[in-house]
């Protein structure tokens, strides 16, 4: 779906996210919202003592017509990791952070995000020691 509706591809592949929730089951966590059988969104939150940080965010077309993400997010942020002190939706930018994705921005705020930039630095010789 990621790839269809957005021409992107995930990080990790299903194999290597289970490799790291085995790894680390206490800060990896998947919650989805169903109706009976069928799964109407998910939201995997890596986890540390002060962030919740959503690494995949998804949904059917189902889901997405009744609203299962605000579900899912309403209890994340006011509920179970109300006592955190960041909720990161993680990056909305594209192309190594040259293009910001405005519709994933806009989402994200609709939610009560905000965003923050990061500034980038990297040296130019192998030792910064070194004067040129």
């Amino acid at each position: 779906m990621l790839r269809i509706r957005h021409n992107a591809k995930p990080t990790h592949n299903a194999a290597e996210l289970a490799l790291l929730a085995g790894r680390f089951p206490d800060n990896i966590r998947l919650f989805v919202v169903r109706r009976d059988e069928e799964m109407l969104a998910g939201v995997v939150i890596y986890e540390t003592a002060r962030v919740a940080h959503t690494q995949y965010i998804g949904t059917s077309e189902e889901g997405r017509r009744t609203g299962a993400l605000d579900l899912i997010f309403q209890h994340l942020i006011h509920v179970r990791y109300a006592d955190k002190d960041y909720f990161d939706f993680g990056i909305s930018t594209e192309n190594g952070g040259r293009h910001l994705n405005t519709g994933l921005m806009r989402n994200k705020e609709s939610y009560g995000a905000r965003a923050t930039v990061f500034d980038w630095y990297a040296l130019d010789s192998a030792n910064p020691m070194e004067r040129t």
